[in-house]
């Protein structure tokens, strides 16, 4: 299977801990990884193409431009791993610029470029018709996606993410490490799809997505990210 990848959001929480996994299976298939980014990974995997500093629809594709076409190749899959907050962001504003406008605009160019299969890592509770803004944007986003051609699209929709996350507030995140999963048993039924799942899951399930052909769209929530990350094909 050729996996031809254009990926963002190498460097956040769940994307660092996919990329090595993923890149490693990007090399097995003899097939490229490129990561435009405002930085770059802490740790560049061998062989993968980096673009760096302000990143836009019009930049990308003229690198991507050079960067395929030279080498008659095309795109095959679509990863996103990027997402902030509004708190992060300053604003709700800037949060859209990024959460929905620039993760559109990186699919969008990815499509162009041949990809047919988009991995996403969304949010449990994303819904454009949600009243919350942070869900309604996350929802708007995955109906878009969807309504670019994509032959498969898999959104990953977590609960609250346990991880080390960068900057981040170390003693809160450290309660929040402890308390989070004592909760996971008291969710059952439907509330099973909002218990908190490790970074490390979600990145394994991202890795394993990426691997899979049949078309369709599908969305993952607890049970089925675990699932996902406990393939032994990852």
């Amino acid at each position: 299977m050729s996996l031809n990848c254009l990926m963002i959001g190498a460097t956040g929480l769940v994307g660092g801990l996919a990329l090595p996994a993923l890149s490693a299976r990007v090399r097995e298939s003899d097939s490229g990884l490129w990561l435009p980014g405002r930085r770059a990974p802490e740790h560049m995997p061998e062989g993968a193409r980096t673009l760096l500093g302000t990143i836009d629809e019009g930049r990308v594709s003229r690198w991507l431009n050079t960067e395929l076409r030279g080498r008659n190749q095309r795109l095959d899959v679509f990863v996103s791993a990027l997402g902030t907050t509004i708190k992060q962001a300053g604003s709700r504003p800037a949060f859209r610029n990024v959460d929905f406008e620039l993760v559109r605009q990186m699919a969008d160019v990815a499509r162009h470029f041949g990809a047919t299969r988009a991995v996403l890592v969304s949010s449990v509770g994303a819904d454009p018709q949600s009243g919350n803004f942070y869900l309604r944007t996350k929802g708007e986003l995955e109906a878009e996606i969807e309504s670019l051609g994509f032959k498969r699209c898999d959104f990953l929709q977590p609960g609250l993410l346990l991880g080390a996350r960068p900057g981040s507030n170390r003693l809160a995140e450290g309660l929040g490490q402890r308390v989070l999963p004592a909760l996971n048993p008291l969710l059952i039924g439907r509330l099973q799809a909002y218990r908190s799942v490790p970074a490390e899951a979600v990145a394994r399930a991202l890795v394993a997505a990426c691997l899979i052909e049949t078309p369709g769209v599908y969305r993952h929530t607890y049970r089925e990210i675990m699932n996902l990350a406990a393939r032994r094909d990852t």
